[in-house]
């Protein structure tokens, strides 16, 4: 998603400070003859405090500055000043605009123009290329209250936190297209005012969910929500929420139905930020799943090779990478008493509309087999067929203690086998494998 154009206001980047003296129409100040875009000054990233600009009734009324951008950052310009010593304006050109080099009479890339205190452009550089930049301040030719201003100027340059494309989870924009996550970090991931995101966790009975997301506010405020189901998810009626306007926020929930919730996490930019469009985060997620399950073999490489090179994020609890270009998580939900007879195994993030096996095996392993790692040692049960939906998530129905035919003390490796077909599985063969979960029956 490219940001090509951002709203007047700053992006908190600068500290600003109130002129400390009126104008008085001193001499010119150091940057100048800085008249047109011939003579426009070269500037970095800084403050520069205690400029002037006279205006058109005792001589030139603009002044320029020109300032190199690298592609994907956003340029901020602030000029601060009083409005009572004379209107001053603020314009922002680029090489293809007419006060330096264009064609068409008046085409500015964004103009700061208020009859208040102070001026505040931004511009984000998505030309694919380092860009430089025109600043023009201007003396508002209208204005009688004063011959002159004096006036700061303070450039920024930063990250443009859109200048990324969506993350690897998308398009998760809706409840009913939410991504299943598991215990974990999910680093890197995006969101802006037109794309929110949502995730689905399972939360056995007594356990505490707690989910964080980890950002900088300067780049954009992102806020928090949970849901304790689908259907409060789809009316938007939240159990807990977090939407402070500082760094970070936080979320905790204790279920206490005595039955497995599927929760759902809302992440959102606040549609009202003047900061920014969009912005990145990291999820944090600890106590989903409860204690039914204990995750192992992903496909990360870290419990060996994925067959051609194919290893999923690190830390992202998926298997070895299929055809979408992530790997397929394995979640568990209910509990390990075989009393309760109450698990349930979910797959998400698999190949959709394809049909998929959960596999249980009684040793541990890693052998590259198909497309993913074979995590399951003999004897081995294939417990039951999952057929997949669009999103490429399903969950079992059988009675796992049944089908496994286990017995409390036992110790049982789980893994689903799916289908990745068409020709464009990474390694060819056309399957491929979750990570592995583990699981001692009580």
């Amino acid at each position: 998603m490219q940001l090509t154009r951002i709203a007047l206001g700053a992006l908190g980047l600068a500290v600003l400070c109130a002129p400390s003296a009126s104008a008085q129409c001193p001499a010119a100040d150091a940057f100048e003859p800085n008249d047109d875009c011939l003579t426009a000054t070269p500037v970095t990233p800084g403050s520069y405090p205690g400029l002037t600009i006279d205006g058109p009734a005792i001589g030139e009324n603009q002044d320029f500055f020109t300032i190199s951008v690298n592609n994907g950052d956003i340029l901020t310009v602030d000029l601060t000043f009083l409005n009572a010593n004379g209107d001053v304006d603020l314009y922002l050109y680029d090489t293809t605009t007419p006060a330096c080099g264009g064609t068409a009479a008046g085409d500015y890339l964004i103009r700061g123009f208020t009859a208040s205190d102070n001026e505040s452009v931004s511009w984000a550089n998505s030309t694919g290329a380092a860009e430089t930049y025109t600043i023009m301040v201007d003396f508002y030719d209208l204005s009688t209250t004063s011959p002159c201003n004096d006036y700061d100027l303070t450039v920024s340059v930063a990250p443009d936190p859109c200048a990324g494309s969506d993350d690897g989870l998308e398009d998760n924009d809706d409840c009913a297209s939410a991504v299943a996550m598991v215990d974990g970090t999910t680093a890197g991931l995006f969101v802006s005012k037109t794309d929110d995101d949502y995730y689905e966790v399972q939360v056995a009975d007594g356990d505490t969910l707690t989910v964080d997301i980890l950002f900088s506010d300067a780049l954009g405020d992102l806020d928090l929500e949970l849901y304790l189901d689908n259907a409060d998810c789809v009316a938007d009626i939240n159990v807990a929420g977090s939407f402070s306007t500082t760094d970070n926020e936080s979320v905790s929930y204790t279920n206490t139905s005595g039955g497995v919730l599927t929760m759902y996490v809302h992440v959102y930019h606040w549609a009202s930020d003047t900061t920014s469009d969009c912005n990145n985060y990291d999820l944090v997620i600890t106590g989903s799943g409860g204690s039914a399950a204990t995750p192992f073999c992903p496909g990360d490489g870290s419990a060996g090779a994925c067959p051609c090179g194919n290893e999923s994020a690190v830390g992202a609890g998926e298997g070895c990478n299929s055809s979408l270009g992530f790997g397929a998580i394995l979640t568990a939900a209910g509990s390990a008493s075989v009393a309760n007879d109450d698990m349930v195994f979910t797959l998400s993030q698999a190949r959709p509309n394809q049909p998929s096996l959960l596999v249980q095996g009684t040793t541990s392993i890693a052998v590259p087999f198909k497309d993913g790692l074979l995590c399951m040692g003999n004897p081995t049960e294939r417990l039951e067929v999952v057929f997949l939906d669009a999103t490429g998530t399903g969950s079992t129905t059988v009675s796992i203690v049944t089908e496994g035919a286990v017995s409390p003390g036992d110790t049982r490796y789980y893994q689903q086998w799916f289908r990745d077909p068409g020709g464009v599985s990474p390694c060819g063969s056309g399957s491929n494998f979750s990570g592995g979960l583990i699981v001692v029956w009580m």
